[in-house]
């Protein structure tokens, strides 16, 4: 068994690193009741769009169905069943004693004009050579495996004063805000905000070159192709009142490829309702995976034109709608949360609620482990919205399950300062 947990300082970053894989199947999907339908070639060629949309279910790769409509077998996931070895980093920036911020502190942040999503909570991504480390207020930064400086990617001019009050910050006057990036390869594909216009960046971490920058309208952008620059626009939003496309692929000059529609339920929108959260999105193997949020199939991105069914979490009964979700009627539902997969095993927490009062809700953690094919649930901890992952290694600490990914060949999560101290004064 391969090591690597690490543990990344910023805190702490750690990391694990594991390579079995096999393809699994839990159960058969004859019957199609249990799971969503998708029409796949429902939508025709339209004018400037290049491929028609595919995501029906392929009967020689089925999605794996997760079910959580009734009792699982209970079994603690504990990551020293995995891995053999964590590693601690600490970030080391050459500024950072002299009292420079490198990272959003807590506090409030109130953006003005926002047209595009806005990701402030900070990020780390791991890569085989380096790690980088980023938010929207300070930029984008890249560090080596030992947690050493090495150089900026991009960071916004002249940002505003923090203030443990809160800060504003209006998309319309700053330059080079960067609203989010993701990482396909040893490309690094971040979006930024120069006056209230939105550019993509293709960066290539080898070169330490941007090689491509294009103005473009976007909502979420993630790369899709790194050697040929296609890319994704996620753009799903609650408040349209039909079933309009909510990803759009392109190539990088901008040409639509293909368009998929929106097949959740259309919510009654009147005035205000509840932000339903953002899904899943992360890759693995290379390869964009997506859960719409209010929707139980996480797809994979085969090419610009299809999306496959790999996995579908299937509360039955217990399903919540967006029309539930966005009014907060969650009694007797179990909604999705967050979502951890890798070469071993699936992570993946639900919310179930007794009532509609938002604070009758229990958080559940459950987990498909991919050598035996066996799914279980984890044993119920004491309520708080922070998911940790039991980890009982030798000098090791619990996962954030919120703050933790996978880049192929580790895993890994970050600790600041204060959250280790709170952690260690409230175990």
């Amino acid at each position: 068994m391969k090591i690597h947990l690490i543990v990344i300082c910023v805190g702490i970053l750690a990391i694990a690193a594991c390579s079995r894989q096999k393809k699994q199947s839990l159960e058969s999907i004859d019957n199609e009741d249990a799971i969503e339908k998708y029409a796949g070639d429902t939508l025709s060629n339209q004018k400037g769009i290049r491929y028609t949309q595919s995501r029906a279910i392929d009967r020689n790769d089925p999605p794996i169905v997760l079910d959580i409509s009734g009792k699982c077998e209970i079994k603690d996931l504990n990551l020293s069943d995995y891995y053999s070895k964590v590693k601690y980093v600490k970030l080391k920036h050459p500024e950072a004693e002299s009292g420079k911020q490198f990272f959003i502190k807590e506090g409030m942040i109130f953006i003005s004009n926002v047209f595009t999503s806005i990701n402030l909570d900070l990020s780390v991504k791991i890569t085989d050579n380096y790690i980088l480390v980023g938010d929207a207020l300070y930029g984008l930064h890249c560090y080596d495996k030992l947690g050493n400086f090495v150089y900026t990617i991009t960071s916004m001019e002249n940002p505003p004063k923090y203030h443990k009050t809160g800060m504003r910050i209006d998309l319309l006057d700053v330059k080079n805000f960067m609203s989010n990036y993701y990482i396909l390869g040893d490309i690094c594909m971040f979006t930024t905000v120069d006056k209230g216009k939105t550019s993509l960046n293709f960066h290539n971490l080898s070169s330490r070159k941007t090689e491509y920058k294009k103005m473009y309208a976007v909502h979420k952008a993630l790369p899709l192709n790194a050697e040929n620059k296609n890319f994704i626009d996620y753009c799903y939003n609650v408040e349209d009142k039909a079933h309009k496309p909510f990803i759009y692929s392109f190539n990088s000059n901008g040409d639509t490829l293909c368009q998929f529609i929106n097949y959740n339920d259309i919510p009654v929108i009147k005035t205000t309702y509840h932000n339903p959260g953002p899904g899943n999105i992360y890759y693995y193997d290379n390869q964009l995976s997506i859960r719409q949020v209010g929707n139980d199939t996480l797809f994979r991105f085969v090419s610009e034109k299809r999306l496959n069914p790999a996995y579908i979490i299937h509360a039955g009964k217990y399903k919540a709608n967006m029309e539930n979700i966005t009014k907060e009627k969650n009694g007797n539902k179990r909604l999705p949360g967050h979502l951890l997969e890798t070469k071993d095993f699936l992570l993946f927490s639900y919310d179930e609620y007794s009532s509609d009062d938002y604070k009758s809700n229990q958080p559940h953690c459950c987990f498909l482990d991919k050598s035996t094919q066996r799914f279980y649930q984890t044993p119920d901890k004491k309520k708080t919205d922070i998911i940790m992952i039991s980890n009982s290694l030798r000098d090791g600490i619990p996962f954030l399950l919120d703050k933790t990914e996978f880049n192929g060949k580790s895993i890994y999560t970050y600790y600041s300062r204060n959250m280790l101290k709170a952690m260690i004064e409230d175990p």
